[in-house]
């Protein structure tokens, strides 16, 4: 793949399987990079673009997904890269569930998501969230569990909550230092 040079791939999300596109399971060490996953329909789709799922080490890299449920979902998942991806116009872009740790979230850009753009959600802790562009979505962080280090976002234009960190709940528009 073009790592270097960004998507190779094209696939539609179909709304007659009950999967998602990529379902990595108990599988570590795997790469997906220069890949596009777009829904089928201006609503989105019910299924997750990319889905590790008890899965570690894995890496995303350079990935665009568009109108899914979540455009990557993690559950169970650690010690996972997402690094340099586009995920706008999704239900959320990048949802950790059921006790997701010390995955890194960086230089992603995050567009229009429905819900939350990064929802850290079920134990998800010790995940770090760093230069991250996350706008013109509902909303843009919720980490339900105080112990993740969110550094360097720009988040702008949301139309709910910004960031909103273990119950305290920050403006609409934030740029973290730090």
């Amino acid at each position: 793949s073009d790592t270097a040079g960004g998507a190779d791939t094209y696939a539609k999300i179909a709304t007659s399987v009950n999967t998602p596109v990529i379902h990595v399971l108990n599988i570590d060490n795997v790469e997906i990079a220069g890949l596009i996953l777009e829904g089928d329909s201006a609503g989105g789709s019910t299924h997750h673009g990319i889905y590790l799922d008890n899965s570690s080490n894995d890496s995303i890299n350079l990935v665009q997904v568009y109108r899914a449920m979540s455009g990557i979902r993690l559950s169970g998942s650690e010690t996972n890269s997402i690094v340099s991806s586009i995920l706008s116009r999704n239900q959320e872009g990048i949802l950790l569930v059921s006790s997701s740790q010390n995955n890194t979230i960086v230089s992603d850009t995050l567009v229009g998501n429905d819900s939350v753009g990064i929802p850290m959600e079920g134990g998800s802790s010790g995940n770090a969230v760093r230069s991250n562009v996350i706008v013109s979505g509902n909303n843009g962080i919720h980490a339900a569990t105080a112990s993740n280090v969110i550094v360097n976002n720009v988040i702008s234009g949301n139309r709910g909550f910004g960031a909103q960190l273990n119950g305290v709940t920050f403006g609409r528009y934030l740029t973290s230092q730090g």
